[in-house]
């Protein structure tokens, strides 16, 4: 594929660490878009890496464990490596719409200098609000939400 082609195409960039399963299920929740013009990047910090087949449309990079951002930061790297100007990092242990890809690349050509952020929604039992004011943040999975801002 040229470069001039992937301008319009979004690279997915996700960090694992030890969670194989959980970035197997967000792989196949990403494996129902409706727009399949996006590239998967998984940067592995896990201390030991597992062999798993990954769909021809997913890329994975190996590296030391220097954090959840530098993980972002290498994934950046490696998709602006391969020509990629759009980038939607998402954490491992997220289940996307359908129409994700889609919907994200409608916001980003309607404001090309903006920063898209998403709505989270948590499955039954595991909503932030329900957990006690002492323990949040304890849980692996729980985020606050993401503010959007368009310069």
């Amino acid at each position: 594929m040229e470069q001039k082609e992937k301008l319009h195409e979004l690279a997915i960039i996700t960090v694992n660490y030890n969670a194989y399963k959980v970035t197997q299920e967000f792989v196949a929740s990403l494996g129902k878009q409706t727009d399949h013009a996006f590239r998967v990047f998984i940067i592995d910090l896990s201390t030991s890496t597992e062999e798993h087949e990954w769909p021809s449309w997913v890329s994975v990079f190996d590296g030391p464990n220097g954090g959840y951002s530098y993980g972002v930061n290498c994934g950046v790297r490696e998709a602006q490596k391969m020509g990629y100007e759009h980038f939607a990092i998402i954490n491992n242990d997220t289940e996307v719409a359908v129409d994700l890809v889609k919907q994200v690349k409608i916001a980003l050509t309607e404001h090309p200098h903006g920063l898209v952020g998403a709505k989270i929604y948590y499955h039954p039992g595991f909503e932030f609000h329900t957990v006690p004011k002492k323990q949040q943040g304890r849980y692996s999975g729980m985020q606050e939400a993401i503010s959007i801002g368009f310069m």
